[in-house]
């Protein structure tokens, strides 16, 4: 990073934190669906600060020590240590009675400081380095040692505030500018709705109408189809409207005429897949690659994912595809049952499964285009939907059921010009959606640069009055030597009660750990004696590795045998593990 401005300094976190803990563990049997709130990683989002609460956990927290450890504060800050690392959050004002889990780290910082300015630089450039700590090659973590060390830039107090007041303000817009974005999907659906249904009024097509008027009606051209396959001696049903489906209520375009789907093209459900069938060199039967419901998108096809199955010559023959083939599925959720899209070929021997329906246009009728059109515009208002048969989750759109629905047909002419119409309008509605994500992604990049400027120094103007930031600092650590002091214990003196006061000032305490605070600060409340078992949960949750009830009492300046009896409730517990034996017997703390 750049050098520090005029008036800044650098620390360590740990130096500015009073606490650094991890959340409560193993609170699961807690959970309520009345209570306060438990903060999980979901909670929490990339690039903010706030915290997101959509989706909350309540919990009936349990008495004792546990719950007071984790119990948030206005200007907590949060820090995710598992899975999504580093995302930050500060507890704000109204938050009320919450607790935090184990897979975030609470940070405390001391009095004197902006709260947000620290969380806005973890959340911002701090993040990159937090990221560089994580820890275990399986799943990637931070320990709370990892949170102390990471080096933070300190400004001027006064300084701070500008800058989280105009992040505050940056951040405000942009969000406001992605919120209407985020509005602009459904609304680019809707314009594509729209854009059909002028397309199937015959709005679009109005002025070539007009200016065509000699053009053989589409009336003519189905009896004209039909009359001609008699001949040929078709059994194919030659009423230009077949099927039992009543005409739809809108009127069509002067020179279009009503039909169904099964009259102007073949319907062709895929072939069934069996398991047993699925032998490789099996005698006349050969694996083919295979279209089934999950190849099929709105308007595409993704061909990036086929399974194979063995066909043989007759099924091959059957249901192997054709460029111009239009593929819909015939089992999906109800809003996409039926989606479709046109297979332009590329792949030697494709075929269908079952999953799907194969519809080839009598291309004397209709183009695949223009069919393609037809389809999108039944899916999007609901006919293939309301046509179906369903299930809870599933609507099925049999053969039966989709050969006889109707089909509008305009002059074979007409159907060009539609077409081409139709899809430059569609594109330009898709280009918008492009558009919606360059810009979401610009106000992404404004918020970066914006943290970016700010612990450069550069996001608002410096005011020389201000008090250096080394002057905050030095405050801080007269404001933890002021504290009052605890007796030392010489190492020479005889045998100290059972209950010795700690070796150590207060002070001195939160400098080699600032997790002793809370429990030092609940020594001096209680009367008549200190929590001798906060002191001993607060040195094994600071510890990275095991810890012998020798070292702890060295850490804690508790005698042994208090620091014995207090691993002993917590054991019984459950919240401390063992591990060797004797006086080889070490501790870890497991929440």
């Amino acid at each position: 990073m750049t050098a520090l401005p005029n008036g800044w300094s650098k620390a360590e976190a740990g130096r500015l934190f009073g606490v650094v803990t991890s959340g409560s563990r193993g609170w699961a049997e807690h959970y309520s669906d009345v209570g306060p709130l438990f903060v999980r990683i979901g909670n929490m989002r990339d690039q903010a600060i706030d915290l997101s609460l959509a989706n909350v956990q309540r919990v009936q927290p349990p008495s004792g020590a546990e719950g007071a450890r984790t119990a948030l504060r206005p200007g907590d800050i949060l820090i995710s240590i598992t899975a999504e690392i580093g995302r930050v959050a500060i507890v704000p004002p109204d938050l009320g009675e919450a607790y935090v889990n184990q897979h975030i780290a609470l940070a405390r910082p001391q009095n004197g400081l902006c709260n947000e300015f620290l969380a806005w630089q973890l959340a911002g450039p701090g993040r990159s380095k937090l990221v560089a700590l994580r820890k275990g090659a399986t799943k990637a973590g931070l320990s709370l040692d990892d949170i102390r060390r990471v080096e933070v830039r300190v400004a001027p107090l006064n300084e701070q505030r500008r800058i989280v007041a105009k992040l505050d303000e940056v951040f405000a817009q942009t969000r406001a500018a992605k919120a209407r974005l985020e509005r602009l999907p459904a609304l680019i659906d809707k314009l594509k709705r729209s854009i059909l249904a002028a397309a199937f009024r015959g709005d679009l097509t109005a002025d070539w109408r007009a200016a065509n008027p000699d053009v053989e009606p589409a009336s003519a051209l189905l009896e004209r189809y039909f009359a001609r396959t008699r001949n040929n001696g078709s059994t194919r049903r030659a009423s230009p409207r077949s099927g039992s489906s009543p005409l739809p209520p809108t009127s069509l375009p002067a020179g279009w005429h009503w039909s169904t789907i099964e009259s102007v093209g073949d319907v062709l459900l895929g072939r069934r897949r069996a398991d047993s069938e699925y032998i490789a060199g099996e005698e006349g039967r050969a694996l083919k690659k295979y279209i089934r419901v999950a190849n099929v998108k709105l308007d595409r096809l993704d061909l990036d994912d086929l399974k194979e199955m063995p066909f043989d010559a007759k099924e091959l023959s059957l249901y192997r595809l054709e460029p111009g083939d239009i593929i819909l599925s015939e089992g999906q959720s109800p809003e996409k049952v039926g989606q479709s899209a046109i297979y332009h070929g590329g792949i030697d021997d494709l075929c269908i499964q079952a999953t799907v329906h194969r519809f080839r246009a009598h291309d004397a009728l209709v183009s695949p285009a223009y069919a393609q059109l037809v389809f999108m515009h039944h899916l999007l208002t609901g006919l293939f939907q309301r046509a179906s048969s369903q299930t809870v989750n599933i609507a099925h759109l049999t053969s039966e059921r989709l050969r006889p629905l109707p089909f509008p047909v305009p002059p074979r002419e007409e159907q060009d010009v539609l077409v081409g119409l139709t899809r430059a309008l569609l594109e330009a509605a898709s280009g918008l959606a492009g558009h919606t994500k360059a810009a979401r992604d610009a106000f992404e990049l404004a918020e970066r640069a914006a943290l970016a400027k700010a612990f450069r120094g550069e996001l608002v103007p410096q005011d020389p009055a201000d008090e250096p930031a080394e002057v905050l600092l030095a405050r801080l650590r007269a404001a933890k030597a002021e504290e009052a002091p605890v007796a030392r214990r010489s190492r020479a003196a005889a045998p100290a009660p059972t209950y010795a006061a700690p070796p150590i000032t207060l002070a001195q305490a939160a400098e080699s750990g600032p997790l002793f605070q809370h429990a030092l600060e609940r020594r001096e409340r209680a009367a008549p004696e200190p929590a001798a078992q906060d002191l001993v949960v607060a040195a094994l949750q600071q510890s990275d590795g095991r810890l012998t009830a020798a070292a702890i009492a060295q850490t804690t300046g508790l005698a042994p045998a208090a620091v014995r009896a207090a691993l002993q409730d917590l054991i019984a517990a459950g919240q401390v593990h063992t591990h060797g034996k004797a006086r080889g017997t070490t501790y870890t703390w497991a929440g």
